[in-house]
C-alpha cells in the first residue's frame, strides 16, 4: 500500500541472519542483493547487545516477532548463552559491512544506523 496513492519511491524488508540460513537459495538471494548496486541498504543494529539478545528471547518465547512490546517478558539468559548470541551478532554485522565495503561506503549504496539513534533526541 502506497501512502498518499500513487507509485512508491522506495519498498523495503528486514533480514535477520537466520533468514539467509534457511536454504541455499535464500543464501544466493542475499549474496545478489548485497552485491546489486541498485539496492540502497539500510543496516539497522542495536549497539545494547543485551537488549537485542533479550528481545531475540522474548521473541522466541512468545512467538511475537514484529510490532510487539514484551518488556513484561521475563526470560532467563545463562552468561555462556549471552556470549554466544553477541559473537554471532557481531559477526553477522562484520560479515554485512565487509561485503557492503566498495560499494561507495555510508555515503553510496548503504548506511547504518542504530535503534538508539533513532531514538534519540
Amino acid at each position: 500500500k502506497v501512502l498518499g496513492g500513487g507509485k512508491p519511491h522506495a519498498i523495503g524488508f528486514k533480514v535477520f541472519p537466520e533468514h539467509i540460513c534457511r536454504s541455499a537459495r535464500s543464501r544466493e538471494l542475499f549474496e545478489e542483493i548485497l552485491s546489486d548496486t541498485r539496492v540502497r541498504k539500510i543496516i539497522l543494529h542495536r549497539r545494547n547487545r543485551l537488549a537485542a539478545c533479550v528481545s531475540a528471547l522474548r521473541a522466541s518465547v512468545t512467538g511475537q516477532y514484529i510490532r510487539k512490546n514484551l518488556d513484561h517478558v521475563r526470560v532467563h539468559l545463562e552468561p555462556e548463552g549471552l556470549q554466544g548470541f553477541i559473537d554471532n551478532y557481531d559477526c553477522y554485522y562484520s560479515y554485512i559491512r565487509e561485503r557492503l565495503a566498495g560499494q561507495g561506503g555510508e555515503n553510496g549504496c548503504w548506511m547504518q544506523i542504530s535503534y538508539e539513534e533513532l531514538i534519540e533526541d
